[in-house]
């Protein structure tokens, strides 16, 4: 991922941002949203996540889909680790493990 915005590969990046880093914070939603609900239907490719979230979550999540320039790219990434970080913590204690940064 960095590899690609360093080269300014904004393909390359694209994809290891949504395929890889993004696709790792809808999971962790998606088990925010099982722990609290229990068994859903995300849907495939997270489509009904949005049913089971806030309305910030979602408009929090929309703003880190903007991939249209390297700039851009840079910003999804940082938002994302701190979103990932920020829900995988709060889905740890939630549910009384470690989380080891």
């Amino acid at each position: 991922m960095v590899k690609g915005i360093c080269r300014k590969q904004v393909i390359y990046a694209t994809d290891h941002l949504y395929g890889i880093c993004q696709k790792e914070l809808l999971k962790v939603l998606a088990w925010q949203v099982a722990s609290d609900k229990g068994t859903v239907d995300v849907g495939k490719n997270y489509k009904y996540l949005f049913n089971y979230l806030p309305t910030d979550k979602e408009k929090e999540l929309s703003d880190l889909l903007n991939f249209s320039s390297i700039e851009k790219l840079t910003q999804s990434l940082y938002a994302t680790m701190k979103l990932f970080h920020q829900e995988a913590q709060y889905l740890v204690q939630k549910m009384g493990f470690d989380y080891d940064k």
